[in-house]
């Protein structure tokens, strides 16, 4: 009878993996006034919190029982539809990240370690 052999799982390393190398990265989050930007992706973010299944129209506000969900997101985010980006990389010109202003200058400069918790 031949042995199974269980092999360790990669998952986390490669969701880490995903956040630090920016592969496939669809969305950009941004301060005007904090320099840099955060990027991730929708998928993983929507797999989360309602919050940007909201902001990423997944799901409407009247899909949301909870009032507060769609206050977060109104006042945590805004959505920049400017065809001019600055700093944003313009590897895939065709098709670019959505761009997202974080509203909060100090959210802004903590989301970093927000999705990396979220990746982890």
């Amino acid at each position: 009878m031949p042995v199974l052999k269980a092999e360790a799982s990669h998952y986390h390393s490669d969701l880490n993996n995903l956040l630090f190398c920016c592969q496939c990265v669809d969305v950009v989050f941004y301060h005007p006034e904090v320099t840099g930007v955060v990027e991730a992706h929708k998928i993983v973010l929507c797999a989360v919190s309602h919050v940007f299944m909201l902001l990423f129209n997944v799901k409407s506000p009247t899909d949301i029982q909870d009032s507060s969900i769609v206050r977060t997101t109104q006042d945590l985010f805004a959505v920049n539809r400017d065809a001019v980006f600055p700093g944003a990389s313009q590897e895939s010109a065709s098709n670019p990240p959505l761009r997202v202003i974080v509203k909060d200058a100090l959210f802004c400069s903590c989301l970093s370690d927000i999705l990396r918790f979220i990746y982890s």
